[in-house]
């Protein structure tokens, strides 16, 4: 996208962390890709998962961003599951503390 003056215009996405199904940035084939899957509510309350993937400058950027992403992981579970929209289970599947 270009802006009326010709010049590549930067335009930000946000997206939910607790929309976020999964990502990795652990690839054989492009090292410097970070990619996630997002569940996409529409109008009518159904959801898709979309993937959205980024070209990072380095494998080790993209490294970061996942490990930036995980931590974002663990505030957000943590967050929701002391205002009470997780509740903790007995299956020993929650996230390690």
């Amino acid at each position: 996208h270009f802006d009326p003056r010709g010049e590549a215009a930067v335009s930000i996405d946000t997206y939910q962390v607790a929309r976020i199904a999964f990502c990795t940035a652990d690839h054989s084939i492009k090292p410097n890709i970070f990619a996630w899957i997002y569940r996409e509510i529409n109008d009518d309350l159904s959801f898709q998962m979309d993937c959205h993937a980024v070209e990072c400058e380095s494998k080790l950027e993209a490294k970061k961003l996942a490990h930036s992403m995980m931590e974002a992981f663990h505030k957000t579970f943590h967050s929701m599951r002391s205002d009470g929209r997780i509740h903790k289970s007995n299956s020993g599947d929650d996230i390690a503390e």
